[in-house]
């Protein structure tokens, strides 16, 4: 009795193999370009904060650094330079990051430290505490709509 081999339809065998790593590598590269754009956004809004700015002025200035240099990591290596259109990608890009950054993240930042109790941390590390809480829904949202509408 022979074994019986799935059909070949003229593709290598390990095409579907790769494809599926494919598709669990990006949101990995993902994670990846965003703890580099994490380390550049907090280490700036730091920075900004220990001068003297509020929270949500230099958070919006961080994040808007963060935000041009996660375009270009995220197109080159998250998304391998997925799609033809640049201008197309860098309006949708530029705005679903702003609604993800400058709207859910600030907002969150805002309600987390208006209304959450700070546990006895100074206002500069519950700044970071906020920042990191609100960065789950930020990233959650930027990863949805870069892979749906952005970088297909």
């Amino acid at each position: 009795m022979g074994e019986t081999k799935p059909a070949n339809n003229g593709t290598d065998g390990n095409e579907k193999d790769k494809k599926a790593i494919e598709i669990d590598g990006k949101p990995l590269r993902f994670v990846i370009v965003g703890v580099i754009n994490t380390i550049i956004d907090f280490g700036i809004m730091n920075i900004l904060k220990l001068a003297g700015l509020s929270t949500i002025t230099a958070n919006t200035i961080s994040t808007g650094i963060a935000m041009m240099c996660s375009f270009f990591l995220n197109k080159k290596y998250t998304f391998h330079g997925a799609g033809n259109n640049y201008v197309r990608e860098v309006i949708l890009f530029f705005i679903f990051t702003m609604v993800g950054i400058w709207g859910i993240q600030n907002g969150a930042i805002y309600l987390i430290t208006k209304y959450l109790p700070h546990f006895g941390l100074g206002d500069q590390l519950f700044a970071n505490v906020a920042k990191l809480l609100a960065s789950v829904f930020s990233l959650t949202w930027n990863y949805l709509t870069y892979n749906r509408f952005v970088f297909k």
